[in-house]
């Protein structure tokens, strides 16, 4: 009988140590799985870190194969009364306005990521817009020139297309149109450019920094007798800017939709008259001035500079600006007229 005893306390001693081994095992494993999992985290977050995502320089979205097979051109399109409404600029990634003669403006459109099958009307060049485009490494299709675009274009190395000389080839006329109002590039004909575009001028982000103030509609007063007034207006539940121009929607002739925009940028520059007769001006691009960047409802002061022939965004702490993935719009101002007004609703 003593003896079964002591043969059952013995096993129930294996039986306790063996369960407290497996306790501890246990543990250990628990505490090695949370190591593991915590040092996984810690690897991906330094990856993040060290692994930028490589973004589509025209619109800050990651990059797809399919980006890289897609064309990359430029195009000035008209925006006089008799050009309205265009044609293919809602599905530019870039847009600048800018000033041309008597205060009438011009888009210099830039088209990668959505290229519709018309573009225009098409019109001619002018020598300010060249550091435009040559800054995004963008060959550009205009239709005609002033002589001071075309001695530029002889002294600088940029890929251009111009209707004057191929006009039968890439272009089509609008017979409801009156000429010069009624050239159209059809994008299809155009040959697959081997240019890689580049963005010199602002960084992208997923997170905005702090900003200046709040402002959700932005009217530039370009000129009045010659109707060029531009607005933008801001929607909430979409989170980009509609575009508004003499006081009717933006929209494009071939789609009917409204254009819009996610970045909004106001560059001011010196605008001079050339006194060459024709009322030709001069854009001064070669110096720095201010800059006001618009996003989500919201304002930041900053400033621009050209930097060995690149127009750089800086926000109020000389950093580079950095603008959220999207369309954006550029618009050129002469900086000795006041004809920004800016509402908050």
């Amino acid at each position: 009988m003593k003896h079964k005893i002591v043969v059952v306390i013995i096993l129930i001693i294996i039986a306790f140590v063996t369960g407290c081994e497996n306790q501890e095992e246990k543990k250990t494993t628990a505490e090695q799985s949370d190591k593991e999992l915590v040092d996984k985290q810690k690897k991906q977050a330094t990856d993040a870190k060290e692994k930028p995502v490589n973004r589509v320089a025209t619109t800050g979205f990651p990059v797809k194969k399919a980006n890289k097979t897609k064309n990359y051109f430029g195009v000035i399109v008209e925006n006089s009364i008799d050009a309205r409404p265009h044609t293919g600029l809602v599905n530019a990634d870039i847009v600048y306005e800018m000033e041309v003669e008597y205060n009438i403006t011009r888009y210099l459109a830039i088209f990668h990521s959505s290229i519709p099958e018309k573009i225009g009307p098409v019109r001619s060049a002018r020598h300010y817009f060249l550091p435009i485009f040559q800054s995004w490494n963008v060959p550009f299709i205009h239709y005609g020139g002033t002589i001071f675009a075309y001695n530029n274009l002889k002294r600088k190395e940029l890929m251009h297309l111009d209707g004057l000389e191929n006009g039968n080839k890439y272009f089509e006329r609008d017979n409801s149109r009156a000429a010069p109002h009624n050239a159209y590039l059809i994008t299809d004909r155009l040959p697959t450019f081997k240019k890689k575009p580049r963005n010199p001028h602002f960084e992208y982000t997923d997170k905005l920094s702090e900003f200046d103030e709040k402002v959700s509609k932005i009217t530039i007063n370009y000129s009045d007798p010659n109707s060029v007034h531009t607005t933008y207006q801001y929607d909430k539940k979409d989170k980009v800017y509609r575009r508004i121009l003499e006081n009717e929607p933006h929209t494009d002739r071939a789609t009917g939709k409204q254009i819009k925009t996610k970045n909004l940028f106001l560059l001011y520059a010196k605008h001079r008259d050339m006194t060459t007769g024709g009322g030709y001006i001069h854009i001064n691009f070669n110096t720095k001035g201010k800059l006001d960047y618009y996003v989500n409802g919201k304002k930041f002061n900053g400033n621009w500079k050209n930097i060995k022939g690149d127009i750089v965004f800086f926000d109020k702490e000389g950093q580079k600006i950095q603008a959220l993935p999207g369309k954006t719009w550029i618009q050129v101002v002469d900086k000795q007229r006041k004809s920004i007004v800016e509402e908050n609703k």
